[in-house]
Protein backbone atom coordinates (compact mmCIF):
# COMPACT_ATOMS: atom_id res chain seq x y z
CA UNK A 1 0.00 0.00 0.00
CA UNK A 2 1.33 3.42 -0.94
CA UNK A 3 2.03 5.97 1.74
CA UNK A 4 0.75 9.52 1.37
CA UNK A 5 4.16 10.85 0.29
CA UNK A 6 4.39 8.11 -2.38
CA UNK A 7 0.93 9.03 -3.70
CA UNK A 8 1.90 12.70 -3.83
CA UNK A 9 5.20 11.89 -5.55
CA UNK A 10 3.36 9.70 -8.06
CA UNK A 11 1.02 12.59 -8.97
CA UNK A 12 3.97 14.98 -9.33
CA UNK A 13 5.83 12.58 -11.66
CA UNK A 14 2.78 11.74 -13.78
CA UNK A 15 1.88 15.43 -14.17
CA UNK A 16 5.50 16.39 -14.95
CA UNK A 17 5.64 13.72 -17.69
CA UNK A 18 2.18 14.68 -19.03
CA UNK A 19 0.74 11.22 -18.35
CA UNK A 20 2.88 9.72 -21.15
CA UNK A 21 4.99 6.55 -20.76
CA UNK A 22 8.58 7.72 -21.07
CA UNK A 23 9.58 4.44 -22.74
CA UNK A 24 6.85 3.58 -25.29
CA UNK A 25 5.12 7.03 -25.39
CA UNK A 26 1.60 5.67 -24.86
CA UNK A 27 -0.98 7.84 -23.09
CA UNK A 28 -1.43 6.82 -19.46
CA UNK A 29 -4.67 6.66 -17.51
CA UNK A 30 -5.37 6.29 -13.76
CA UNK A 31 -5.58 2.74 -12.40
CA UNK A 32 -9.32 2.99 -11.82
CA UNK A 33 -9.99 4.08 -15.43
CA UNK A 34 -10.52 1.54 -18.22
CA UNK A 35 -7.60 1.75 -20.67
CA UNK A 36 -8.23 1.56 -24.42
CA UNK A 37 -5.87 -0.08 -26.92
CA UNK A 38 -4.06 3.28 -27.25
CA UNK A 39 -3.77 3.85 -23.50
CA UNK A 40 -2.00 2.09 -20.65
CA UNK A 41 -2.50 2.09 -16.88
CA UNK A 42 -0.14 4.59 -15.20
CA UNK A 43 2.73 3.59 -12.93
CA UNK A 44 5.95 5.32 -12.01
CA UNK A 45 9.32 3.72 -12.62
CA UNK A 46 12.78 4.05 -11.09
CA UNK A 47 15.14 4.76 -13.99
CA UNK A 48 17.89 3.19 -11.92
CA UNK A 49 16.16 0.37 -10.01
CA UNK A 50 16.11 0.52 -6.21
CA UNK A 51 18.20 -2.67 -6.14
CA UNK A 52 20.95 -0.91 -8.12
CA UNK A 53 20.87 2.54 -6.45
CA UNK A 54 23.59 3.67 -4.10
CA UNK A 55 20.93 4.48 -1.48
CA UNK A 56 17.17 4.28 -1.02
CA UNK A 57 16.97 8.07 -0.85
CA UNK A 58 18.63 8.31 -4.30
CA UNK A 59 16.12 5.82 -5.67
CA UNK A 60 13.21 8.10 -4.75
CA UNK A 61 14.63 11.36 -6.14
CA UNK A 62 12.43 13.00 -8.79
CA UNK A 63 15.29 12.80 -11.28
CA UNK A 64 15.27 8.99 -10.92
CA UNK A 65 11.51 8.63 -11.46
CA UNK A 66 9.45 8.70 -14.62
CA UNK A 67 5.90 8.02 -15.77
CA UNK A 68 5.65 4.52 -17.12
CA UNK A 69 2.96 2.15 -18.34
CA UNK A 70 2.45 -1.10 -16.46
CA UNK A 71 3.61 -3.15 -19.47
CA UNK A 72 6.97 -1.32 -19.71
CA UNK A 73 7.41 -1.29 -15.93
CA UNK A 74 6.92 -5.04 -15.65
CA UNK A 75 9.02 -5.74 -18.75
CA UNK A 76 11.87 -3.52 -17.58
CA UNK A 77 12.24 -5.26 -14.22
CA UNK A 78 15.70 -4.56 -12.75
CA UNK A 79 17.12 -3.08 -15.97
CA UNK A 80 18.19 0.56 -16.04
CA UNK A 81 16.26 2.97 -18.26
CA UNK A 82 19.02 2.89 -20.91
CA UNK A 83 19.11 -0.92 -20.89
CA UNK A 84 15.32 -1.08 -21.30
CA UNK A 85 15.37 1.46 -24.15
CA UNK A 86 17.98 -0.71 -25.90
CA UNK A 87 15.67 -3.73 -25.57
CA UNK A 88 12.73 -1.74 -26.95
CA UNK A 89 14.80 -0.37 -29.86
CA UNK A 90 16.00 -3.90 -30.69
CA UNK A 91 12.43 -5.26 -30.63
CA UNK A 92 11.25 -2.49 -32.95
CA UNK A 93 14.21 -2.85 -35.30
CA UNK A 94 15.26 0.76 -34.75
CA UNK A 95 18.90 0.32 -35.74
CA UNK A 96 19.93 4.00 -35.62
CA UNK A 97 18.39 4.51 -32.18
CA UNK A 98 19.88 1.21 -30.99
CA UNK A 99 23.38 2.36 -32.01
CA UNK A 100 22.97 5.69 -30.16
CA UNK A 101 21.67 4.00 -27.01
CA UNK A 102 24.50 1.49 -26.97
CA UNK A 103 27.00 4.37 -27.10
CA UNK A 104 25.24 5.95 -24.09
CA UNK A 105 25.18 2.75 -22.01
Amino acid sequence: MSTEWQKKLRRIVLNRDNWICQYCFKKLVPQNHGATEFEQVATIDHKIPISRCSSVSNAWKLSNLCACCRQCNEGKGALSAIEWLIVLAFRRGEVRLLNELQKAA
